[in-house]
């Protein structure tokens, strides 16, 4: 190397050949070509050949070479055919290209029993007759123990180590001793030697088909495939239960052709001859110990009668590499705990669609836990209910306009000029109904209808949504204080919402006013309170027909429960043509008993049997159960219509933001979530501590899932920035970790999840409307990349400046990008200070100059001089919305635009948000219709005040439609 200058030689490439194909190739390429092209029983022209006539030899080649390949197969290089072992692909390549005459010559006899067999597979026959005749020496020397010489060799043992002297001398006194008292020492067999019974039965003895281990591959069939073929040849009957097989068996008309004698209980394998189906089961099923742990004893099968032993479901155990029973697809296999969900579930899919197993699901709950008449003496009292005629200002919200809001399509584009909505007023919108209720929507919940009233094709019902907003545009709320003021529950009539009819302009059938502040969480009684018929009821007289009981969660600090009347009953304010506000007393105050009351922020009611549980949860971390069945006298106050809880815990340090019950067990177990990172699930039985603590990020809203014994809970993203996702919580990690289930970018402030068709949708304070239409929630999460291809954008919000114009028509302009902290001025500052040491003083000066600068625009002045608008009346001055619909209810699932998706595959493609911006973009509250026939509508409320009720219905198929009709009938 001379001058700093560094020279290379280029290294010459060795050129090479192969022995056995000709072919030339690097030195480096041919390790590569001896494992894929040979096997490794390939070497190099000019080298010494390997010895293939030397079998250890060539199974070491054999097996370092199915270590090496990605495929763990070996391909012969003649026919092609795959082998998975060393000595399979050796059997295969002595009768490669072999005529049948030439295969047999190559056989060679036993010396034992002289059948004719390939020399490979000598070895493993001949251990046969080594069982046999150890079992045979066994059964003449068990029972006589004889002391064994320390000289005696290890072979003459089948190769185990010889017992010592000593133990074999103590062994053989304490026989003795044991005989004295006339005990019998019991007769051990060899485990091995049973195993062969177990495996395979005899078909011409009694009972045959009672064997434990042929049930154990009967029920595997069943699970798998869902059918059991007949045994018999010819015969293609097939049964879907162990009793149906078992009665087909015994009547079988192929019986009698049927000449092969033994089965298999493992493969269902068959022959006439003993001899050979044990040598079958012990070379194919030689290590079937998993299966045969399981199998009962001889004396527990006679003690156990037949209906026992079928019933009897055994342990699930792994599955062993040997074994040929089916195994599911890779989507299809499940873990151990979820084994029941073969039964039902076919197929996990990748396309978009409904889960269609989750129709009969739901429906057949429904039938089970929901009633008729329910809480009779709640009924709405006709002098209880009056019209408000004075001060209605008062309760009613206080923006009597909303902002322009313009709407627009991916595939239709604009709508034309933005819409700006008065108080109270709906529209129909491009198929969307949409209508202003006067302030941000916090609190939105569908009323019930039952199920044969939905499918009436006479008289089909109108659906009616429950909405309660703020009084103010800019209220706040401090946590530690209790809030009443006077406001209204909104209840909107938006028309029959069934497939068949034509969307019907919303309008405000009754407004519910109370002096309660705040609701920030409402829900209907599921059932039984939805009256059919007025004469139903001892008080038809003095009460109105009840449309069903409504739970409200306050931020007074009380839950009220109000019996709702259909609004057509109110005749008052069509008389005196004013706002239906109506003002009532409510039938039921659930109260309680805290040092310091505390603001109600969540409540859920019950939906198993009888609906007699409402929980509710505070800003104090504390949780509250009521139970309305039972009324005991020192917890009811008749006079005041007042109730307190039976139980009541702290569950968290600080507010709770979900609650939710599990549909079964009487409501034993239930979630909570809360604003101190923690889900927790847990036992009614044992409050002590939970069953599962999750703890994750700021928990905005939770769900238990009806079907699934999980959870769903959204986050605020301050803790996760561009990594946080609405998560999937199983119970006690029962069978998967938590999952990502719905991604933001931004606060996920609400969450809905609808059972009919198990699809959960998320609304975040950008603006974004994410569903997803997940298939089974229990199992093979971890590895369903699919998952990401059911979530789709539905909607979302832009925020556009206002283009001063006529006082009549306002136009929006750009779209309002976030803008980063101004930090590179101050950063600049410092730094030139700091590189200024060690300069002139004239450079000293200037860095200071412009430190002062930098300093000066973080001033308090100036952030209020250009800070971001924080008030509503700034937002209603300069701004508008714009609300895009990605996907509607005419859209074609599978030529969504390609927004829809791509758009929620990552979250930082998602929309941002600005902490310091009045959220004036926010979609606080979604909610599915829980009603059958429905539930492809979602409601969302915005925090502008607006609602609209997006429909789903491209995701309906045949099989939707099939079940209506089934259910329509077994109603009737």
């Amino acid at each position: 190397m001379r001058g700093g200058r560094r020279s290379f030689v280029k290294e010459e490439i060795e050129v090479v050949q192969c022995a056995v194909c000709k072919e030339e190739m690097s030195s480096h390429d041919f390790t590569g070509h001896n494992i894929n092209s040979h096997n490794m029983l390939a070497w190099l022209e000019g080298t010494m050949p390997l010895d293939l006539d030397n079998e250890k030899l060539i199974l070491s080649m054999l097996n370092k070479a199915l270590k090496s390949k990605k495929r763990k197969v070996l391909c012969c290089e003649i026919c092609g055919e795959e082998k998975k072992s060393a000595v399979g692909f050796i059997t295969h390549k002595q009768v490669c290209g072999k005529s049948e005459e030439e295969k047999e010559q190559l056989k060679i006899s036993c010396e034992v029993c002289g059948k004719s067999i390939m020399p490979v597979s000598l070895k493993s026959h001949m251990m046969i007759h080594q069982r046999q005749s150890t079992s045979d020496d066994f059964d003449q020397t068990i029972g006589s123990p004889t002391s064994t010489s320390p000289s005696t060799s290890r072979s003459e043992h089948n190769g185990r180590k010889p017992k010592r002297a000593a133990a074999t001398r103590a062994k053989s006194r304490m026989m003795d001793f044991l005989s004295d008292d006339g005990y019998s020492v019991p007769k051990k067999v060899p485990k091995h030697l049973n195993e062969p019974k177990q495996l395979y039965t005899d078909m011409e003895t009694h009972g045959w088909d009672s064997s434990p281990r042929l049930l154990q591959t009967w029920r595997g069939f069943i699970s798998l495939t869902g059918s059991i073929m007949c045994v018999y040849s010819d015969c293609q009957y097939r049964a879907d239960s162990i009793d149906s097989i078992r009665n087909h068996l015994s009547a079988c008309e192929y019986i009698r052709e049927h000449n092969m004698r033994f089965l298999c209980n493992v493969c269902l394998f068959q022959h006439n001859q003993e001899s050979e189906i044990l040598e079958h089961v012990l070379t194919e099923h030689e290590s079937q110990e998993s299966f045969l742990s399981d199998a009962p004893s001889s004396s527990d099968i006679n003690s156990t009668s037949e209906a026992e032993v079928e019933s009897a479901r055994p342990a699930v155990k792994r599955q062993n590499r040997l074994s040929i029973r089916p195994k599911p697809p890779g989507p299809q296999r499940a873990f151990n705990k979820m084994r029941f969900l073969q039964n039902t579930v076919t197929s996990m899919g990748k396309d978009l669609e409904i889960y269609n197993t989750a129709l009969q699901w739901t429906f057949d709950f429904r039938l089970a836990s929901y009633s008729d008449k329910v809480f009779p003496d709640l009924v709405p009292s006709k002098t209880e209910w009056s019209l408000l005629l004075e001060n209605l200002e008062l309760y009613v919200p206080r923006a009597t306009k909303s902002i322009p809001i313009q709407f627009q399509s991916t595939s239709q584009g604009m709508s034309g000029l933005p819409h700006q909505f008065s108080i109270f007023e709906g529209q129909v919108i491009d198929g969307v109904s949409t209508f202003f209720t006067g302030g941000p929507v916090w609190a939105m919940e569908w009323c019930p209808i039952p199920m044969h009233i939905c499918l009436s094709e006479n008289s089909p019902p109108s659906e009616y949504l429950a909405v309660s907003t703020h009084h103010n545009m800019d209220d706040t709320f401090c946590v530690p204080k209790c809030y009443s003021f006077p406001n209204i529950i909104q209840f909107w009539e938006c028309g029959n919402l069934s497939s068949k009819s034509v969307l019907q302009h919303p309008k405000l059938a009754l407004a519910l006013a109370h002096d309660y502040g705040t609701i920030w969480s409402l829900a209907w009684c599921p059932s039984g309170a939805y009256d059919i018929n007025p004469e139903s009821s001892k008080v038809a007289t003095q009460s109105w027909k009840r449309m069903g009981l409504l739970a409200a969660g306050c931020s007074s600090g009380d839950v009220q429960v109000f019996a709702i009347p259909f609004p057509d009953e109110l005749v008052c304010h069509q008389n005196q043509r004013v706002l239906p506000v109506y003002k009532s007393k409510p039938s039921l105050t659930l109260v309680t008993n805290f040092t310091e009351p505390s603001q109600c922020t969540r409540v859920t009611w019950y939906q198993g049997r009888g609906h007699g549980l409402i929980a509710a949860g505070y800003c104090n971390g504390m949780v509250a159960l009521w139970d309305l069945e039972t009324l005991p006298p020192l917890l009811w106050d008749a006079e005041h219509s007042t109730l307190k809880p039976f139980q009541c815990f702290q569950a968290h340090l600080t507010v709770i933001s979900a609650l939710s019950f599990n549909p079964e067990y009487d409501g034993r177990f239930f979630m909570t979530g809360s604003h101190d990172r923690g889900v927790k699930f847990w036992d009614m039985e044992d409050l002590s501590a939970p069953m599962t603590h999750h703890r994750r990020g700021y928990v905005t809203d939770g769900v238990w899932l009806n079907l699934w014994i999980s959870s769903i809970t959204s986050y605020d993203d301050a803790f996760q920035h561009e990594h946080t996702n609405s998560t999937l919580h199983p119970v006690r990690d029962y069978g998967y970790k938590p999952y990502p289930l719905l991604t933001q970018n931004s606060v996920a402030w609400c969450l809905s999840y609808n059972e009919w068709i198990n699809a959960t949708a998320q609304g975040s304070e950008a603006g974004e409307i994410v569903v997803t239409f997940s298939s089974q929630l229990m199992r093979g999460l971890d590895n369903e990349k699919s998952s990401i291809d059911k979530r789709i954008m539905a909607s979302y919000t832009q925020l556009k400046k206002l283009i001063s114009g006529n006082s009549s028509t306002k136009q929006l302009g750009e779209v309002v990008t976030w803008k980063p902290e101004p930090k590179n001025n101050k950063n600049k500052g410092k730094k030139t200070a700091k590189n200024a040491k060690g300069k002139g003083k004239r450079h000293a000066q200037d860095a200071e100059g412009e430190e002062t600068i930098a300093a000066s625009l973080y001033t308090p002045e100036a952030i209020l001089m250009e800070r971001n608008p924080q008030y509503y009346a700034d937002i209603e001055k300069n701004y508008g919305l714009c609300v895009c619909d990605v996907v509607k209810g005419d859209s074609n699932k599978h030529k969504l635009p390609e927004e829809a998706k791509s758009r929620v595959r990552l979250s930082g493609k998602m929309h941002p948000t600005c902490s310091d911006f009045y959220p004036i973009t926010s979609i606080n509250k979604v909610v599915w219709n829980p009603n059958i026939g429905r539930f492809f509508w979602l409601a969302t409320g915005h925090q502008s005040g607006i609602i609209r009720i997006i429909g789903m219905h491209f995701m309906q198929n045949e099989t939707l439609n099939e079940f209506l009709i089934q259910a329509s009938e077994t109603l009737r």
